[in-house]
């Protein structure tokens, strides 16, 4: 599952004959720094192993703000990770803590980023409940060809 955002055109990027542009959240992160040398940083910091699937586990830190995500793929949680940063900025901006080292989100872009939070959250809630799903047994197969 690729998470993209139709919109959130930065400023110098794009033409809007061009028609809509898809962002992922790597980009929209990327795009909220001020400092463009500046970038965030991310770590593996475990693995959930099951007997039939692996969740990654990743940390995304930038200007002191630390969220983790998750994904059935590295890139996949590295991409939940930049989400939960996207997420966090915006709280920090409706609490109007922002950091000066981000640009502000608006009102457009902010209702163009609901697809990709909605998405993001029906996402974890569905690796959580896979998660719970017991471990099938294995099957034990009869044969009836007989031996003589």
């Amino acid at each position: 599952m690729h998470c993209a955002v139709v919109g959130l055109q930065n400023e110098g990027h794009g033409n809007k004959e061009a028609g809509p542009v898809l962002w992922s959240p790597f980009e929209i992160l990327n795009g909220r720094i001020v400092d463009s040398d500046v970038k965030p940083t991310y770590r593996i910091i475990g693995t959930d192993v099951t007997s039939y699937k692996t969740v990654y586990n990743y940390s995304c830190t930038l200007y002191g703000l630390y969220v983790e995500g998750k994904g059935s793929k590295k890139e996949k949680a590295k991409e939940d990770a930049a989400t939960e940063m996207i997420r966090q900025i915006l709280n920090e901006q409706n609490a109007k803590t922002l950091p000066n080292q981000f640009k502000p989100f608006n009102e457009q872009e902010i209702n163009d980023l609901q697809a990709l939070l909605k998405t993001k959250q029906n996402y974890t809630e569905f690796l959580e409940e896979t998660t719970k799903e017991d471990i099938p047994l294995p099957l034990k197969i009869k044969s009836n060809v007989r031996r003589t």
